[in-house]
């Protein structure tokens, strides 16, 4: 195992066991991990404070039309920070890396259906100076998003018996309710708030609450990832591939791409390249060892365009510092009108500072 930065063995076990039991009590993750529960959660909240790590939920964007797409915004000269500080605050862009090749900007817009999707892009990011041209991917299909991605700080039992304490969900359509959002809206900026906490903070009682979780895990409308600061950790380069595939290989070799090495996210694309996958890399050397491995794998994948993240300005909702860490989020309200509802306008008084750039 490679070593990080600045995070010790412990905080690195620690990221790895929430990744895989992210509501997992102290107790149980100290006797997995062979420490005291209290230095587990003392860890913890110390990594939260720096922004070295942090858990959030989220609803999945493959339940109930929910709508994605990967976005290439080119900006005048000069014009890349200022677009891009604005773009940072929309609740419907989740994601924003700052690139050298495919676009200034590279976006994942998230939005509660197409007509939503397609008022923000023609509504706010077309009438926004600055920007010149933009590209809209839509994403038909995603095979991982991010939390599937692992440290790898454990060893095979830990991850069995932390494995086995989840519930895994089965894959269903269930809409969020009423209760089910307020759920959501406590839980995304804290996945590990306390079950006493999200009661009250929900008016339901404890145990409510805790079925309503565990429900929603169970049919996959409530996920949850634990991330980490990539230069902290020791992944520094960050890679963004488009390519083309075969139709009818397309299952087949997302599939075969998830379980590469680095590989965080895979999607299908409605474009020109119906293939995006992003990988976290060590080196940048290690980028043509990717491709390879990927070729191997997949024979009749193209490669259409690769592009280095030069800097990740925003993660699913969390606004990033210069060094990867966290420095806020904000709420991601995809399912508000982008424009008609005011929801850019509600969520710049929304942006939670939680410590400076």
């Amino acid at each position: 195992m490679h070593k990080s930065v600045d995070l010790t063995e412990l905080d690195l076990s620690i990221v790895h066991a929430l990744q895989l039991a992210p509501r997992a009590p102290w107790n149980t993750l100290g006797e997995v991990l062979g420490v005291d529960h209290t230095t587990v959660a003392r860890h913890w909240a110390r990594l939260e404070e720096q922004g070295s790590a942090w858990l959030m939920a989220y609803y999945p964007a493959w339940h109930d039309g929910l709508c994605r797409a990967r976005v290439e915004v080119d900006c005048a000269g000069g014009a890349v920070d200022a677009v891009a500080q604005a773009l940072v605050h929309d609740p419907h862009v989740v994601s924003v890396d700052l690139t050298h090749n495919g676009g200034d900007l590279q976006l994942m817009v998230s939005a509660g259906d197409l007509g939503v999707l397609s008022r923000y892009v023609t509504d706010r990011l077309h009438r926004l100076p600055g920007v010149e041209r933009i590209a809209v991917h839509p994403v038909t299909r995603e095979y991982a998003d991010g939390r599937q991605w692992r440290l790898d700080a454990l060893n095979a039992e830990q991850v069995r018996q932390l494995t086995a304490i989840s519930p895994a969900p089965h894959g269903g359509t269930v809409s969020p309710g009423p209760e089910e959002l307020r759920i959501l809206s406590v839980l995304g900026p804290d996945g590990r708030c306390s079950w006493t906490q999200l009661a009250e903070r929900t008016k339901v009682s404890a145990a409510t609450v805790r079925r309503k979780v565990h429900r929603m895990m169970r049919e996959g409308t409530l996920a949850f990832r634990c991330e980490v600061a990539a230069h902290s950790a020791g992944w520094p380069v960050q890679v963004l591939y488009t390519a083309q595939c075969p139709a009818n290989r397309l299952e087949s070799a997302a599939r075969e791409l998830v379980v590469l090495p680095g590989v965080r996210s895979v999607a299908a694309l409605a474009g020109p390249a119906n293939l995006a996958v992003t990988a976290w890399l060590r080196s940048a050397a290690d980028i043509q060892q990717l491709e390879v491995r990927m070729l191997r794998r997949v024979q009749e994948l193209v490669i259409t365009r690769r592009s280095v993240a030069l800097r990740a300005l925003k993660r699913m909702g969390r606004l990033l510092g210069a060094d990867g860490r966290r420095i806020g989020y904000v709420p991601m309200d995809v399912w508000s009108d982008p424009v008609c509802g005011g929801s850019v306008k509600r969520a710049l008084g929304r942006v939670v500072r939680i410590r400076a750039p």
